[in-house]
């Protein structure tokens, strides 16, 4: 293949982060994702939906997830 194992799993665990994240702001807005705008519900169903503690984590993994992601596809 084009890529390894090792690779191929790190694509796709950021993938799908990346879905859940993109999937919850549909539903919750028609904008770009402001926190403050989707208030406390709003990141709670953004914290569950991604199996993250708490939003600090979440944007620290997101950040993580897409250096990754670049690093790989380069």
């Amino acid at each position: 293949g084009l890529i390894g194992k090792a690779e191929a799993e790190t694509l796709a665990a950021s993938y799908r982060l990346f879905w859940s994240v993109q999937a919850v702001t549909r539903l919750l807005t028609e904008a770009e994702l402001d926190l403050e705008a989707i208030g406390e519900g709003g990141q709670a169903m953004l914290l569950r939906e991604t199996a993250m503690p708490d939003i600090a984590v979440l944007a620290e993994r997101f950040a993580a997830a897409k250096a990754e992601a670049a690093e790989i596809l380069e």
